[in-house]
């Protein structure tokens, strides 16, 4: 796990979005004021100074190597995320898409503003660059933002990072999601971040006992750090990119996202974190022990049952315009479900959810039995509150190994794992599972 959180991303859909930072471009310059972030984006220019060449005397397995910039650059995806609103030729033939930006957004705007009633910062008198759209670079660059909420700014107003000196200082949008954009804007930071745990120490400096994981936002507010070893925040800047997308994009033939699993999909970005399976649990590195890959497992389906929700929240509520079509209502409460499926036996084995456990339960059993779409809204508004407090409980909560074989079992008998969506997640769940036997 990294010193702040480039694992997926976005942030993100991380990110991460959590959550933190987009850029947005395309818009005229106007008075408005920005909105206020923790510090400046600094790019990669900075980071190169050391993350580059490595360092003599440093151990071969050391992390992080001080390497990581050249590997991010040829082999992380999020490297290429800027280049592919472009339609450039990815770097690898695994990475290409079977439709171009320009004939997304030809379908997006092309016929009019059909889309969602969400305020987007494009000009609604011509079809948009994807290159120099709100809505592409939230996931394909860094966009500026709240703790994991993203900070729209009205039309009209300045949103790009990269020509706005209150809140860029070397970042390029050509590099798409790069350092910055997982652990947060750099200047704040990047002179004092050397020293060996750093980021761990800043974390603890900041603990209120009585509310322990107050820490990563005021590390955020005063420094500008993501601090992505809190589990929640790192699944959080995950999913928000890898999990949610708005239903006119679907419609609009944005590629699918994969089913979301979170460590399958730190699986695909190039490790530069320490293996937290071989570090004592602890409230700075909640999950560190034998048991970890099961722990980031449960708060990563926690998170993304959370996202889920939301998203058939998107897709339910009252619209001025279309509606969204009955077949993505569907489908959205499909993934909710899915998550909902393999997360219930994680929440089974700890008594203390057994309140929480309930509640959600009864919610998720009206989400699927709902047929109007003011119920369907209902139910997932239900589901969220019931759920509020369980990614940071199941990311505390102890998991020994006679636990997870519990979960696992229970997984593999379950027959709604067994078909649909739910077969999916499944599936990538009982590898992090087995890893933690």
């Amino acid at each position: 796990m990294p010193q702040a959180l480039p694992r997926c991303v976005a942030a993100t859909a991380t990110a991460l979005a959590f959550v933190f930072v987009l850029t947005l471009f395309g818009v005229p310059q106007s008075t408005a004021a920005p909105p206020e972030t923790p510090g400046k984006y600094m790019g990669t220019s900075q980071c190169t100074k050391c993350h580059e060449k490595g360092m003599g005397g440093r151990a071969a397995d050391a992390l992080p190597a001080l390497k990581e910039y050249p590997v991010w650059a040829k082999k992380d995806r999020h490297a290429f995320a800027f280049r592919r609103l472009q339609d450039k030729k990815a770097p690898n033939p695994r990475w290409r898409s079977k439709v171009s930006s320009e004939e997304i957004m030809e379908a997006l705007y092309g016929g009019g503003d059909e889309g969602d009633d969400d305020d987007d910062d494009d000009d609604d008198d011509e079809i948009p660059e994807a290159s120099k759209s709100a809505r592409c670079l939230s996931c394909h660059g860094i966009m500026v933002a709240k703790l994991g909420k993203p900070a729209w700014l009205p039309k009209g107003s300045e949103r790009r990072v990269s020509e706005n000196r209150k809140l860029q200082q070397g970042y390029k949008a050509s590099e798409g999601v790069s350092c910055d954009g997982c652990h947060g804007p750099a200047s704040g930071w990047l002179e004092g971040h050397t020293p060996e745990h750093w980021a761990t120490k800043e974390w603890k400096a900041r603990v209120d006992p009585a509310k322990p994981y107050a820490a990563s936002r005021r590390l955020w507010e005063e420094k500008g750090l993501y601090y992505s070893k809190d589990l929640v925040l790192w699944a959080r800047q995950c999913v928000r990119c890898h999990l949610r997308l708005d239903a006119d994009l679907i419609e609009a033939q944005h590629p699918p996202l994969k089913a979301f699993e979170l460590f399958d999909q730190n699986s695909r970005v190039p490790a530069h974190w320490r293996d937290y399976s071989k570090a004592t649990d602890a409230p700075e590195l909640p999950g560190a022990g034998p048991t970890h890959t099961a722990r980031l497992w449960q708060v990563g389906q926690a998170v993304a049952l959370e996202d889920a929700l939301k998203q058939v929240q998107s897709r339910t509520k009252k619209r001025k315009k279309r509606k969204v079509s009955k077949k993505l209502v569907k489908a959205g409460i499909a993934r909710a479900k899915s998550h909902y499926t393999v997360l219930r036996h994680a929440i089974a084995v700890q008594p203390t959810l057994a309140e929480g456990a309930t509640a959600l339960k009864t919610a998720m059993a009206a989400l699927g039995k709902a047929k109007k779409r003011k119920a369907q809204y209902s139910a997932a508004k239900k589901a969220l509150k019931a759920l509020k407090a369980m990614p940071y409980a199941l990311a505390t909560l102890k998991v020994d190994k006679a636990m997870v074989a519990k979960i696992e079992a229970a997984i593999k008998a379950d027959p709604a794992t067994k078909k649909g969506d739910a077969a999916k997640i499944a599936k990538l769940s009982l590898i992090p599972l087995g890893k933690a036997k």
